[in-house]
């Protein structure tokens, strides 16, 4: 009985010290570290740190944490035997709060990278991993290229630059840089005579500059290059010596005009009294001629020997020749549809006297012309000059009574004469036609007279 009583309460000794040891174990073992473990591969989150939650290891021998970039998908976990060798992996030692491996992603690529300047620079072989979470991201202009990568601690951006960045999120220094350069069609050959049935597509500048534009040039439909005017040797630069050809526009795709293009302008289209008064933008008119890639849409309102004329400048080759002209009394303008449409003072005037007040009038009318009295007229409805009763009497052919302007318009009777075209009525009266109807007519009454008597 002794004997089993001692067996049993050795027992219970072993048990107490064999629980005593684990506790012991337990309470001097290392808790396992905490680590982002994601791959960019399963989800995008795994480029940005600050959408993650560390997890804790499932090694309990982990002791470090590990970012790895393989050939653009980014690998965080944590660290075990040969998971992360080499320049393209980032380790740190582990904690059992936080995650350690929460380097920042940005994009890293050179000025020798065409892409890097043209495109926005989202494929994931541009994914670079960072030192540190705090590293910002960084872009910048460097002789006329676009320079992409971790930002070092000697990078600097002012605050206002369009040029240089630097920025904390992941990926930041992404996307077209700088950010509102412009974007042209850059091609040459057949594909490129319109791009609207082509496959090509604009994209920003090879070279980034201040206020660059695209450019369009042709030596005819199939001869068409296009391109920026920044671009390396091109016909269009600033300092070309022959840019006559070249058609230049500051919007992304705006050199996208075929060879002959439709004009898009609207314009007044109208003639005659009516057409001096003031017209509704709204009932502009699309212009019918095809025009060259660099001819510049006009619509035009100037004077002819008719009167008043509202229309598209390329729509009349006689009237496009004179308005291009400089010192005309053409009016041009493009800043919209229907721009011209102002109210236009009716300028048209003739000769008004008679001579049997104005003794001038007969052979020295005075050349400077007077308002019509009854109304608006033009050079369509004339000025007339004719002689009654050895009076020689001028005026506009709308203020004559309706005798009067049966006779002048009547082109069998010399009595009077219509011309048409602002203060015309001025020839002399003693070479007039009419002048010499009445001298003859006198001189047939002489001679019969003599006739008779004899």
């Amino acid at each position: 009985m002794h004997s089993i009583k001692g067996t049993t309460t050795y027992g219970r000794l072993l048990i107490g010290i064999s629980i005593a040891t684990l506790l012991l174990t337990l309470a001097t073992a290392e808790d396992p570290i905490k680590c982002f473990q994601c791959s960019s591969k399963d989800s995008n989150d795994c480029l940005d740190f600050t959408k993650l939650q560390a997890k804790v290891c499932s090694n309990t021998a982990a002791t470090k944490c590990f970012t790895k970039n393989d050939a653009g998908t980014i690998t965080r976990d944590c660290m075990g035997d040969g998971d992360c060798t080499g320049e393209n992996c980032k380790t740190c030692d582990g904690t059992t709060t936080d995650a350690c491996n929460n380097h920042n992603i940005c994009k890293k690529c050179s000025t020798d990278d065409a892409l890097c300047s043209q495109s926005q620079v989202t494929d994931i072989k541009y994914n670079s991993i960072c030192d540190s979470s705090t590293t910002e991201c960084f872009a910048q202009v460097k002789d006329k290229k676009v320079e992409r990568r971790c930002a070092a601690a000697q990078d600097t951006c002012d605050a206002t630059s369009t040029t240089c960045k630097k920025s904390a999120a992941a990926l930041s220094n992404q996307g077209f840089f700088p950010a509102k350069r412009i974007q042209c069609y850059q091609c040459s050959g057949s594909e490129c005579s319109d791009p609207s049935t082509a496959t090509i597509l604009a994209k920003p500048c090879a070279n980034y500059v201040d206020n660059d534009q695209c450019y369009m040039t042709a030596e005819s439909a199939a001869a068409v290059v296009r391109g920026c005017k920044s671009d390396d040797g091109t016909k269009c630069s600033d300092d070309a010596a022959d840019k006559s050809n070249c058609f230049t526009c500051s919007a992304d795709s705006c050199n996208n005009s075929a060879y002959e293009k439709i004009q898009k302008l609207k314009c007044i289209q109208c003639e005659g009294d009516d057409c001096y008064k003031e017209q509704q933008a709204s009932d502009a008119k699309d212009c019918k001629e095809k025009i060259l890639y660099n001819a510049e849409e006009s619509c035009i309102t100037t004077f002819t020997k008719d009167g008043i004329y509202r229309g598209c400048l390329h729509d009349n080759p006689s009237l496009a020749e004179e308005c291009n002209k400089d010192g005309t009394s053409c009016k041009k303008c493009n800043s919209g549809d229907g721009c011209n449409k102002e109210a236009e003072e009716n300028t048209f005037t003739c000769i008004v006297c008679r001579s049997d007040i104005d003794k001038k009038c007969w052979n020295e009318a005075d050349s400077t012309g007077q308002k019509c009295r009854t109304g608006e007229s033009s050079a369509q409805e004339g000025c007339f000059h004719g002689i009654w009763n050895d009076v020689a009497i001028r005026g506009c052919v709308i203020d004559a009574d309706e005798k009067t302007k049966a006779t002048c318009l009547d082109a069998n009777n010399h009595q009077c004469r219509v011309c048409y075209a602002k203060n015309c009525n001025k020839d002399k009266s003693s070479s007039a036609p009419q002048s010499v109807t009445i001298f003859t007519g006198l001189l047939v009454m002489m001679i019969s007279a003599i006739w008779y008597l004899n």
